[in-house]
């Protein structure tokens, strides 16, 4: 649905009345001034005081949202502060009208739905001290703390991504989630989340923020902005686009908002920050549930954590919690967008995702907490820090009902509630071609290569010379698409919904643009299925010859001219602006050009040839007729099916091919066949040979008992096992059936251990112990034996390499037997071993006496013995 007016006409012309006598730079940074701001706010403020007291009122009486919403109709259709012709009934019973020019909404859904008993979130302050090497996060969570139905969820993923990933979390949460804070946190980040609610409306999608920080009154009134009460308001990507100083960078942008993909905008906030750098934006066809918003950022956002391509996620996210949402009226559906996959014609059909975007990339350092391949975090699907409150149904607040109880008593100029075009019938639509079993990123079933084309005979061939009365298109070339100026509005003040054509500061064109695809070689279309109110003499120019040089000059309307209005914007107006042509360049020279490169520089900004300094990606495209040309689909598959890329090319014309796709333990050697002569329709499949690699089998010391090449996923055959002295071999310390790398084997091994025994001279057991090969055991204590002395032990225990028995050794002890006479005279000594019998001498004489024997026995020895002749007188 389009806003009718936003009193443009009288902006445009105080901007022109300001260009008079204003320098162009001042122009370019305040299209109004200060002093009008002020007013215009001040005006805005007035009018919607009034509306929060009927509002107000409404609630304290208890009324229905419809009721509720009635009311606000009466009211704003009443007010002094509204332009009366701008108000008109917008998808979710929504008003949509404009205050001085200024765009606002009323939405009971967004106002009254679940307000927050509390805002004491802990999540706030913990994720934004996280921070690493890995992935940049930016969390914008401004209803978080004031709606109790936005709960911790996105907190929780982001830590879950974080600990996978690394990196820095930045979370702008409630009123600091303003307009300013987005664009100053968007760049450098790897993933945004943007959970707030959302809308549609004048071929846009917005973002409701609690804050309106940034937002300024010529914001709203050039359609990049709305308000909704108090310091509420919406803003678009356009808004960020226009303010944002540098590009989003491959970034992957998730937004829950509602509408955000719906077939009123085009696909236009995708196509917004797809232009910016953005690798990947996903977003919904319609409104969309809590519950069913939750469940897929949980299925989706662990798959990505897994490794998952974007393609591979979805399809994955759609089979396990449902292709659309199921728990609202409206069948919203997940839409994806990327270079890849552009909007698709029926946003609320099922769609099939190609886009290849990993957030699991080789060059992500391994965060030291927690490996990427097993995150610790629990699973988003059941967050334990804050219970969810119940949101698996539709909340009561929300009016889903609203489109069956459209009152009677309804204002006659509004619409019957919602659109009967509301496609219920995208239930039957499940996609059931989603594969169930692994998520090989594309079905191989699709797509098919599409037939001959024979594009219409008229073509727009970029050009770099001009002639009168020839029709011309002007575009910003992207690479892949190319953004045409669009002139469809019959106002002389503005163009189809917005106010004027914009160009960034690295002169790349940001109007309400129609989207032109390329058929072949130097050709281009309108992409009539996108953009369904396209017309070619809508956005076709004509070069009118002047003094001088040239007007460029409607080709659908005689007296609107394209006219410069500031210096980095221009519009069709019924005034001229004179231009000049020479060495590929059109330049403005009544007005100074185009504004490009850094602030205040100032250059030519069409540069349609190749000259030093010019700029390519602006260029004119001419119109011209010749015999149709047959354009042939080409499709690069991969071995498995998957559609790498799909081209159109012209009959005898070459294919591009994709970047070498890489397989797992395969080398890429080419494609199957030729495709520099395309004459049919054609599938190109990738070529690979698989890797082979060295199995090395080693021993405990190194050598090397055998070498084995084996293909990747094979298996390699061990040698016979081999044998250590001392050990026993237990096997190898590693697999071997699944070979993915060169590998070395290696043989392992356990000591064998043996039993020494410690035994006395009598076989009596003094000690065992358990000895490794190799190693010593311990004697025991030195045993005794008398009339012995122990002299050690009959073996060598220090290196044990069998059982063992040591056995005690002993010397005998020996005695001295000393005979003596009665005066003590000695007749003999002998050594007699211990036990042992000495020989007495010759029995000794005494004069006077008789001989009668000795003192004491010595026929066992156990001691040094003196022994005594005895004698009788």
């Amino acid at each position: 649905m389009q806003f009718v007016s936003r009193r443009v006409v009288c902006v445009l012309m105080a901007i022109i009345m300001i260009l008079l006598v204003t320098p162009i730079a001042s122009v370019a940074e305040q299209v109004v001034s200060a002093q009008e701001e002020a007013y215009k706010m001040r005006e805005l403020k007035a009018a919607w005081e009034e509306f929060d007291a009927v509002e107000k009122d409404m609630l304290q009486k208890k009324a229905t949202p419809m009721e509720t919403t009635l009311a606000l109709y009466k009211a704003i259709e009443s007010s002094g502060f509204v332009d009366k012709e701008s108000i008109h009934w917008g998808s979710d019973d929504q008003i949509l009208f404009t205050v001085d020019g200024m765009s606002c909404v009323y939405s009971y859904r967004i106002r009254n739905t679940y307000p927050a008993a509390s805002k004491d979130f802990k999540y706030r302050k913990m994720l934004a001290e996280k921070s690493g090497e890995g992935k940049n996060i930016l969390l914008i969570e401004p209803f978080y703390g004031v709606e109790d139905m936005f709960t911790n969820e996105y907190f929780v993923e982001c830590e879950a991504i974080n600990q996978t990933t690394g990196g820095t979390v930045t979370t702008l949460v409630g009123p600091n989630a303003s307009g300013t804070a987005i664009v100053q946190n968007i760049t450098n980040k790897d993933v945004v989340l943007i959970h707030s609610h959302g809308t549609s409306a004048d071929g846009t999608a917005y973002i409701s923020l609690t804050s309106s920080e940034g937002v300024t009154a010529a914001d709203a009134s050039m359609g990049l902005a709305m308000y909704f009460g108090g310091a509420r308001c919406l803003i678009n990507a356009r808004y960020i686009q226009y303010y944002l100083q540098g590009n989003l960078n491959g970034s992957l942008i998730w937004t829950s908002s509602c509408s955000s993909m719906s077939y009123d905008t085009g696909g236009d906030m995708g196509d917004v920050f797809l232009s910016l750098g953005a690798a990947c934006v996903l977003g919904y066809s319609g409104t969309v549930s809590v519950t069913y918003d939750r469940e897929c950022l949980q299925a989706f956002w662990r798959e990505m954590r897994n490794g998952a391509t974007v393609a591979e996620a979805a399809a994955t996210m759609k089979e396990e919690v449902g292709a659309y949402d199921p728990y609202h009226y409206t069948y919203s559906r997940p839409v994806i967008m990327s270079p890849l996959d552009p909007f698709p014609v029926n946003p609320n059909k099922a769609q099939t995702v190609y886009c290849d975007w990993k957030l699991i990339t080789e060059d992500i350092p391994s965060p030291t907490a927690t490996p990427a391949a097993t995150p610790t975090a629990t699973p988003a699907a059941t967050p334990t820090a804050t219970p969810v409150a119940t949101p698996t149904a539709t909340p009561t607040a929300d009016p889903s009902a609203a489109p069956t109880a459209t009152p009677t008593a309804a204002p006659t100029a509004m619409p019957t509630a919602v659109p009967t075009a509301t496609p219920t019938a995208a239930p039957t639509a499940t996609p059931t071609a989603v594969p169930t079993a692994t998520p090989t990123a594309v079905p191989t079933a699709t797509p098919t290569p599409a037939p001959t084309v024979a594009p219409s005979t008229t073509y727009y061939m970029p050009v770099t010379t001009i002639a009168t009365n020839e029709d011309y298109l002007i575009g910003y070339d992207d690479g892949t698409n190319i953004y045409l100026l669009m002139n469809s509005n019959p106002n002389y003040n503005s163009v189809s919904g917005g106010y004027q054509y914009y160009f960034s500061a690295n002169s790349k064109l940001y109007s309400y643009g129609i989207k032109a695809q390329r058929i072949g070689e130097n050709v281009i279309d309108i992409d009539k299925s996108t953009y369904a109110s396209a017309t070619l003499n809508n956005v076709t120019w004509r070069f009118v010859s002047a003094s001088g040089g040239y007007y460029i000059q409607s080709a659908a309307d005689s007296g609107k001219y394209l006219y410069f209005i500031a210096a980095d914007s221009l519009a069709p107006y019924k005034s001229k602006t004179a231009w000049n042509y020479s060495n590929g360049r059109l330049t403005a020279y009544s007005y100074n050009v185009c504004y490009l490169g850094t602030v205040g520089a100032y250059s030519n900004f069409f540069a349609t040839g190749t000259s030093a300094g010019s700029n390519t990606n602006i260029k004119l495209y001419k119109k011209t007729v010749a015999a149709p040309v047959t354009n042939y689909t080409v499709t690069f598959k991969d071995w498995n099916g998957t559609v790498l890329k799909t081209e159109q090319v012209a009959e005898g014309g070459s294919a591009t091919a994709p970047n070498n796709p890489t397989r797992t333990g395969y080398t890429f050697t080419g494609w199957d066949k030729a495709f520099d002569n395309i004459t049919a329709n054609t599938v190109v499949t990738a070529q690979y040979t698989i890797n082979s690699y060295t199995v090395t089998f080693k021993d405990w010391d190194g050598t090397v008992l055998k070498t084995q090449t084996v293909n990747y996923g094979g298996a390699a055959t061990a040698p016979v096992n081999p044998t250590r002295t001392g050990y026993t071999f237990t096997g190898w310390d590693k697999a071997f059936d699944n070979i993915t790398a060169n590998t070395v084997v290696t043989a392992q091994y356990t000591i064998n251990s043996y039993t020494v025994t410690f035994k006395d001279w009598d076989g009596t057991v003094l000690k065992t112990q358990t000895v490794n090969y190799g190693g010593a055991a311990t004697a025991p204590n030195n045993p005794t034996r008398t009339g012995y002395t122990f002299t050690g032990w009959d073996k060598a225990f220090n290196n044990i390499t069998a059982n063992t028995v040591v056995t005690a050794q002993y010397s005998i002890n020996s005695y001295t037997v000393t005979f003596k006479d009665w005066d003590g005279t000695t007749l003999k000594t002998q050594t007699v071993n211990y036990g042992g019998s000495a020989t007495a001498p010759v029995n000794p004489t005494r004069t006077g006496y008789t001989f009668t024997g000795w003192d004491k026995a010595f026929n066992n020895i156990t001691a040094n013995t003196v022994v005594t002749a005895q004698y009788s007188i």
